[in-house]
């Protein structure tokens, strides 16, 4: 970060030939299948501060939980041991910083996490972007979990490995709850698909929000049998035969589903 440095020259060097490629990103295949990509998503942001504040403190509480990685949607009281356990693990990380101080690499890491945290909130306010989780935290969480444990293996030695090992074992634990018969859904879809003559034809999918998680689920779990299928958010289209939506589908078969997924 220093330009007096070598390590310095190559970091400005690299992180302008990324910026750079994102000119010919948009131009030569973004652009090839949306001309009007910018046009229709600069300034798409829907959600206010009062939203998105909220958002930002669960994606983060949950992205440094190290055991579990998600809320209940539904809220309740398992949330706020959720949310508690994910504060309490970033007071840790301050906690530690201040009192043994942090090296030039660690400036270096701490300064990757806070900034592509920052910048991924900001950018919700003029590009519309999924609610801040674990998912699209964690490139600049995982940084910041290094300066945690490495900080912490000063203090407790090999015990710190305690903490991978009990999250591993309630990650693996979760897995076992939430598995999901996977290949009896998708055997439904393919024989509904096929029941209604659109297995090999163009699909559109009426939903009336982006995020609502189930609607968006179903749409996934039809484009693994028939992967031409598109999203529509007009309810005339709905008047067309190929055109499917979540009431319809759900008529025709079951989805096996589970309280844990």
């Amino acid at each position: 970060m220093n330009w007096k440095k070598s390590s310095g020259k190559a970091m400005i060097a690299s992180s302008l030939i990324s910026g750079v490629f994102v000119i010919p990103y948009q131009i030569f295949f973004i652009n090839y299948f949306n001309q009007n990509y910018l046009d229709q998503s600069v300034g798409s942001a829907t959600k206010d501060t009062y939203i998105l504040f909220p958002e930002l403190f669960n994606g983060l509480t949950t992205s440094f939980n190290p055991f579990i990685h998600i809320a209940n949607p539904a809220g309740g009281s398992i949330n706020i041991f959720i949310y508690g356990i994910g504060a309490a693990t970033i007071f840790a990380l301050i906690f530690l910083c201040f009192k043994f101080g942090i090296s030039v690499f660690e400036k270096f890491l701490i300064t990757i996490g806070i900034s592509g945290i920052l910048l991924t909130y900001f950018i919700q306010y003029i590009y519309w972007v999924d609610a801040l989780d674990f998912r699209l935290l964690c490139p600049f969480t995982f940084p910041l979990w290094l300066v945690l444990f490495k900080k912490m293996f000063a203090l407790f030695s090999l015990k710190t490995y305690a903490i991978a090992f009990l999250s591993l074992a309630s990650g693996l634990l979760f897995t076992m709850l939430s598995k999901g018969n996977y290949l009896k859904n998708r055997k439904g879809a393919e024989e509904f698909l096929t029941s209604e003559g659109l297995k090999d034809k163009p699909i559109l999918f009426y939903v009336k929000d982006v995020e609502n998680l189930e609607e968006i689920q179903l749409a996934e779990l039809l484009s693994t049998v028939s992967p031409d299928i598109d999203l529509t958010f007009k309810a005339k289209d709905t008047l067309k035969k190929n055109t499917l939506t979540p009431h319809k589908v759900l008529q025709k078969f079951k989805i096996d589903r589970n309280k844990y997924q």
